[in-house]
């Protein structure tokens, strides 16, 4: 037996290309990059509760590539050629997201 929507998860549902979970950092960069990408799709960002809360209100290490010793652990985990393929991703991220969300808006001190 298949589940049919009524009126109203029609109107709210079927209108939506696009369904991210999550108004976090990552959540809203996501919604972001897919409208740069698709302009014309509608996306809808599906939050928890009526105000973010958890992570998403506390996201520094979101805006770090890694402490000195959270590298060396990585090092020691998975080999230096690995850890600094990460760390080149990070660096990558970081430069990306300053360029979606300005420093000073975002309150960024290095």
């Amino acid at each position: 037996m298949g589940y049919s929507l009524s009126y109203w998860e029609k109107e709210l549902y079927e209108r939506y290309d696009l369904a991210v979970i999550g108004g976090g950092i990552v959540g809203v960069n996501a919604a972001i990059t897919y409208k740069e990408k698709y302009p014309d799709q509608h996306v809808a960002i599906i939050e928890r509760g009526t105000l973010p809360t958890g992570a998403r209100t506390k996201n520094a290490g979101f805006t770090c590539i890694g402490s000195m010793t959270e590298l060396l652990a990585d090092a020691e985990e998975n080999g230096w050629e690995q850890m600094l393929r990460v760390l080149a991703k990070r660096w990558s991220g970081l430069q990306a997201l300053h360029i979606q969300v300005p420093e000073i808006e975002m309150d960024y001190h290095n």
